[in-house]
């Protein structure tokens, strides 16, 4: 979990955030985040690392391109860290918002 990733407005948030809540926060995240390494293994077995950070469509053009004639399959090799890593930056910033909004009622 990187608190340094997320946007100003949500890194001030988290900061706002009881210690209790900021445990919830990682509790959170370690439950909903993805890994790198499963990523790089649906990408192997059966080219379903977009599906896998829940980009569907992205996934069917993927694969009735053939991995973008197996251009984009190449050029996923070194994106997929990235891919990973933006979808668990916005669970991270989601859950923050989301406990802010419940500290506050």
């Amino acid at each position: 979990m990187n608190i340094k990733n997320l946007s100003l407005t949500t890194q001030k948030q988290y900061n706002l955030l009881s210690d209790e809540a900021k445990y919830d926060v990682k509790k959170e995240f370690r439950k909903n985040s993805k890994s790198i390494f499963v990523a790089y293994v649906c990408w192997i077995m059966v080219g379903m690392h977009y599906a896998y950070v829940g980009k569907w469509s992205t996934n069917i053009v993927y694969w009735v391109t053939g991995g973008g004639f197996f251009i984009w399959m190449f050029i996923d090799i070194f994106r997929i860290p990235g891919i990973v890593g933006e979808y668990n930056d916005n669970i991270l910033e989601d859950i923050v918002l989301k406990l802010k909004i419940l500290e506050r009622d």
